[in-house]
């Protein structure tokens, strides 16, 4: 950060940046700026600060994407503020009744705010409500309640309170927000007083409440029995010298356990602090399992607490800032004195790290390399032509969704290998050239339509190919790039026009010829052309071409890879396009990976730990990162794309070579196919394993308009459970982060608009078209992807006339309401999304 600060808020935004806001500094001076940290650079920026300085205040995700700031102790601080990211601004919002700060503030069901306890006489409690910034007194707690903790609660019968625990009571409490009504809960905190304590939910439906504050000699963990509403305690697995302190966090990880970020360790003769632990324990017997991490491998470098920690989408854990202990001074044995310092510094911790793994997925009924695998829109693979041994086959395997069984799909008009399969705006998939039954280039294409199951022949290509790129543009035509006869290189490229059933020759579109290339669609659209082969050396500059005015332009002359990459591993991931893998010009094997970072146009290089990687596959994971598979050594390469490290390789059950990586709508990622092993498959699982009845679920319109607004039904949109620890400066996740996968790859944030628990409301990019897959991620448990087909408006780019939204048609081009071409364009209502990565051939 560009501040040191403590004592502050940290608020995950819906468009997945966080927001850290007030604080302390270093001096001990109250604070009202603000930071902005952006996942994909990793770095803070600032915003517009704050009217008044906040420290000891809530920041509150409000349903319809804006964040509610209470609190504080400093004057003029009963007035609400509320922060746009639309904007980036801070504005007022009407007022408490009375100033407070170290309180609670809970999102109940209905979406309005639940501000409890604060200053030490605090037992007033108020409701904001978001629709009119109005505030209304409701009835007060039984005990005050500084510095304690809060979260909603399913109790046993289905009905849902709040739960208040802790503070300078140590007492437990519900809220019943129907009857406006407190009731007493059983029991306290053995210690008394609990400062700074959490209460947290469980997926199972129990409260587990860490203690902390004034307990240095071992903290203990609160279990709280709703059935029996009795609480009672166990010690914490930790000996006295590792403890949750004051100022640590409560998270719960998408599997159920629970992460303690905690406030550092202490010495019991002095209270020191050396070091700043981040716990894992288990929902069942809550027993520690783990001490997990910081990037470094050993843990985050310095004691802290009042820091910040939010659990990010991607299943990471941003930990920053805080308050740091050190330099104590005994001036009688009985008095310590420390000296506290605010930090600035970020930690991202992997909170999947070592769990990865590879499981075996049922053999394949035909073995195949240099093929295509598809997921189409109902779930289904499909997996079309590739080589069995030497010989281009024309038969194609469909896999069921979820088990993966198989069943003969239909024969493709043509054997081809080394080809492309692109999926049109209309759900049929387009396969391209490659090399036939004889080993000789084809012209050939053919269009695979999934509704009726079957393959038909289209206009062929102008220059037989393989090992060339297909792209679908945003007008819904495929630009079809480079390749070769089998002896030459190709510097053109062919436009297929889906209505015309056609090609359409660019003789030398590609600033360099070249064939086992990919294609990377850019985030501002752009397509960025990298890697391959020439007939005898290989292009290390990419090129950039304009998807609508199809100019290439090169790359500039001062930057190139640092190795050769032909039919390499190629995928986008934080700003940065990854090569990997691959062969040299002389047919050898490459076993590092060249970074392309989009912001500044440079590149860099890595080692792939685990081997050579010839015939490499990459796909990009809902974590972010990358998944490298292929080569000989049978181990597939996990890339950082943040630090631009390779981490230990992880052993396949197959070797797959030239072989298909596929990222299904459950997040898992399917690798099939190779020259090794023909027949074998895997699944890959990232880690997150979340448990199932708390995964949220989404349903609604099979088709949206480019540029529009979208609402999809769903359940647990608000999280089964909130899944923080509830105190003041907690950060719950639990609302739905939207994001779209299209064609080819690319991934897309769309902007959430508002939600309910069974709602979501979003913005759809303007410039897609055609098949995508839309998925809500809700505490960095991500929902199983659901097919939709994206319709462009009125004005927009287009190819057939179903690519336009109601009774528009596609005229020259554009959609229009004039129906002025006639007829239909054979089109289907349904399909799915290419499942490769960067669009190049099969292998």
């Amino acid at each position: 950060m560009a501040t040191t600060r403590h004592s502050f808020s940290t608020t995950l935004l819906t468009n997945g940046r966080v927001l850290v806001a007030g604080g302390i500094d270093d001096a001990g001076v109250s604070l009202k700026g603000a930071e902005l940290y952006d996942p994909d650079t990793q770095t803070f920026s600032p915003v517009s600060p704050m009217a008044f300085a906040r420290t000891g205040h809530t920041a509150t995700m409000l349903r319809d994407g804006r964040v509610l700031f209470a609190g504080g102790p400093t004057p003029n601080l009963e007035v609400f503020t509320l922060f746009d990211d639309g904007g980036g601004a801070f504005t007022p919002a009407g007022a408490l009744s009375a100033p407070r700060s170290w309180h609670t503030a809970t999102v109940l069901d209905d979406g309005r705010v639940l501000l409890v306890g604060g200053d030490s006489s605090k037992r007033a409690c108020e409701l904001f409500d978001p629709s009119d910034a109005g505030v209304q007194a409701c009835a007060s707690t039984n005990t005050a309640h500084q510095y304690g903790a809060a979260t909603p609660v399913t109790l046993p019968s289905g009905a849902r309170q709040v739960v208040v625990a802790g503070g300078s009571s140590g007492s437990v409490e519900f809220y019943d927000v129907a009857n406006d009504q407190w009731i007493p809960g059983q029991g306290k905190y053995p210690e008394g007083t609990i400062n700074f304590g959490q209460v947290v939910q469980l997926f199972d439906g129990g409260l587990l409440m860490p203690g902390a504050g004034t307990v240095f000699n071992g903290s203990r963990v609160g279990v709280y029995d709703l059935k029996a509403t009795s609480l009672f305690t166990i010690p914490h697995p930790y000996d006295v010298q590792r403890t949750v302190q004051t100022g640590g966090q409560s998270i719960l990880e998408p599997n159920g356990n629970l992460v303690l970020v905690a406030g550092g360790s202490a010495d019991i003769n002095c209270g020191v602090f050396t070091t700043s632990d981040i716990m894992e324990l288990t929902t069942g017997p809550f027993s520690e399992t783990q001490l997990m991490n910081a990037p470094s491998g050993t843990g985050i470098d310095s004691a802290r607490e009042f820091h910040g920690a939010v659990l990010l989408p991607t299943n990471d854990l941003l930990v920053v800032g805080g308050q740091r202990r050190w330099g104590w001074a005994a001036p009688s044995p009985n008095t310590c004195v420390p000296t506290l310092w605010a930090q600035s510094d970020a930690w991202l911790v992997d909170l999947m790290d070592g769990r990865q793994k590879f499981t075996a997925s049922p053999a394949l009924p035909v073995g195949r390399a240099h093929h295509t695998t598809t997921l189409l829109a109902d779930g289904r693979l499909w997996l079309a032509g590739g080589a069995t041994g030497s010989v281009a086959v024309a038969s194609t395997t469909l896999l069921a969704p979820r088990t993966l069984a198989a069943t003969l799909g239909p024969s493709l008009t043509a054997a081809r290998a080394r080809h492309t399969a692109t999926v049109l705006t209309d759900g049929r998939v387009l396969l391209a050239g490659g090399i036939d039954a004889t080993g000789a280039r084809q012209a050939s294409a053919e269009l695979f339509d999934p509704m009726s199951g079957m393959t038909t022949a289209t206009g062929a290509l102008n220059t037989a190919r393989s090992d060339h790129a297909a792209t679908l543009l945003p007008d819904g035509r495929v630009l079809v790039t480079g390749g070769w006869d089998g002896t030459t290189a190709f510097r053109s490229a062919e436009v297929y026009d889906p209505k015309a059933g056609t090609f359409t020759l660019l003789p030398t579109l590609l600033p360099a010829a070249r064939f086992g290339h990919s294609v990377v669609v850019l985030p501002d659209g752009r397509l960025f052309v990298v890697g391959g082969q020439q007939t005898s050396s290989a292009p290390r500059h990419g090129a950039y071409i304009d998807p609508v005015t199809l100019v290439a332009t090169p790359e500039a002359a001062s930057t190139q890879m640092g190795a050769d990459h032909a039919f390499a591993g190629v995928a986008f991931s934080a700003g940065r396009v990854f090569v990997a893998g691959g062969t040299n010009a002389s047919g050898a094997a490459v076993s590092t990976v060249d970074i392309f970072t989009v912001a500044t146009e440079s590149w860099s290089s890595a080692s792939l730990n685990g081997g050579i990687r010839e015939g490499a596959s990459a796909v990009r994971l809902l974590n972010d990162r990358l998944l490298v598979s292929g080569g000989s050594s049978g181990k597939a390469s996990l890339i950082d794309p943040w630090r631009l490290v390779v981490t230990t390789p992880i052993t396949n059950n197959g070797i797959h070579d030239f072989g298909t990586s596929t990222l299904l709508p459950d997040g898992t990622i399917f690798v099939a196919g190779g020259e090794s092993f023909a027949t074998s498959a895997d699944l890959y699982e990232e880690g997150r394993a979340p448990v199932e009845a708390a995964r949220p679920t989404l349903s609604g319109p099979a088709t949206v308009i480019a540029g529009g607004t979208a609402t999809f039904s769903g359940t647990k949109l608000t999280g089964l459970v909130e899944g923080s620890g509830g105190g003041t400066l907690s950060s719950p996740t639990n609302y739905p982060l939207m994001s779209l996968e299209t064609a080819g790859g690319q991934r897309v944030a769309a902007q959430v608009l508002r939600w309910t628990p069974t709602s979501v409301t979003v913005q759809i990019p303007a410039r897609l078209i055609g098949q995508a897959w839309v998925r809500a991620t809700v505490s960095a448990i991500p929902s199983l992807a659901l097919p939709v087909r994206v319709l462009r408006p009125a004005g927009a780019s287009c190819a057939l006339n179903s690519d336009c939204a109601g009774a528009l048609v596609c005229t020259l081009g554009t959609c229009t309401a004039a129906a002025t071409d006639g007829g239909t364009d054979g089109g289907i209502s349904d399909g799915g999304v290419d499942g490769g990565s960067g669009g190049g051939a099969g292998g």
